[in-house]
């Protein structure tokens, strides 16, 4: 809105009152949005850094400083810690199991007159992992009444790992679904979701 007042008084005739109007308006734009007026500002120069700490060691200098006494190869001193391999190991298949039951694609319906058409549309990795999750969850909870929760999921997981879980009957029952409806898919540009 202000701008456009400008706009209108400068394309008036110049005169007093408009002159007036005109430096008004100005002088109450510029402190509303700030940066106008700069010369109270100041700068400090960049702090020094010494040369030792600016720039890392090369060459040969990378030799002689882990020769020191003070500094000791992480190799050297490295043992592995079972606890912390195992807890990898775990993520790891846990990874490998929701890869396995992630879907590549997903059904769509869609009305067309009085038909209902199934057509395949791939998904994004996000939505393939979630939707494996909640597949291997769904598939968890239903198995094991009497155990608890934690137990039951881990179980899954080993099932999935080992082939033997829902999870990966209902993929293979997707991809029957969309390799028998593949004929129903448009080559349009569509977003992948």
């Amino acid at each position: 809105m202000a701008m456009s007042l400008l706009v209108r008084i400068a394309s008036r005739p110049a005169g007093r009152a408009n002159a007036s109007l005109g430096q008004s308006l100005v002088a109450r734009r510029i402190p509303s949005r700030g940066a106008a007026d700069v010369s109270h500002t100041t700068t400090t120069p960049l702090p020094s850094i010494p040369p030792s700490i600016a720039l890392p060691p090369s060459g040969n200098n990378i030799r002689k400083s882990l020769r020191s006494p003070d500094i000791k190869l992480a190799s050297s001193t490295y043992t592995p810690d079972p606890l912390i391999d195992q807890v990898v190991n775990n993520i790891m298949k846990h990874a490998k199991a929701v890869d396995m039951a992630a879907p590549l694609v997903k059904m769509v319906s869609t009305k067309r007159g009085s038909r209902t058409i199934h057509s395949p549309r791939p998904i994004s990795d996000h939505v393939r992992h979630r939707i494996a999750i909640l597949w291997i969850v769904e598939a968890a909870a239903s198995r094991g009444k009497g155990k608890p929760f934690a137990e039951r999921f881990g179980n899954e997981v080993l099932a999935v790992l080992n082939g033997e879980s829902s999870a990966l009957q209902k993929k293979l029952n997707l991809h029957r679904m969309a390799l028998s409806n593949r004929s129903n898919v448009l080559m349009n540009d569509r977003r992948i979701s």
